[in-house]
């Protein structure tokens, strides 16, 4: 469901609300791919929210213009404007 809707190389920042099993972060970045993540937001044209999706962090980035799609409770992406 992400990959389908974050366009081939665009930057996403990946941000998982729990901890990943191990090696857990390798294999969500291998299914993304050709698209590219990014270690700040700031770089980013996508937010993944992986298994947690703070009420303020969703808010703040819908009052910056984000539009923010859920996958279930804890699964989110959010284009930045």
């Amino acid at each position: 469901w992400v990959a389908s809707r974050i366009p081939d190389r665009e930057r996403f920042y990946f941000r998982a609300g729990r901890p990943l099993p191990p090696n857990g972060d390798l294999c969500v970045r291998f299914a993304l791919l050709p698209r590219i993540q990014v270690r700040r937001p700031s770089q980013a044209r996508f937010v993944v929210f992986w298994r947690g999706t703070p009420a303020s962090a969703i808010a703040g980035l819908r009052r910056r213009g984000a539009l923010v799609e859920r996958f279930r409770r804890d699964y989110a992406v959010a284009r930045l404007p």
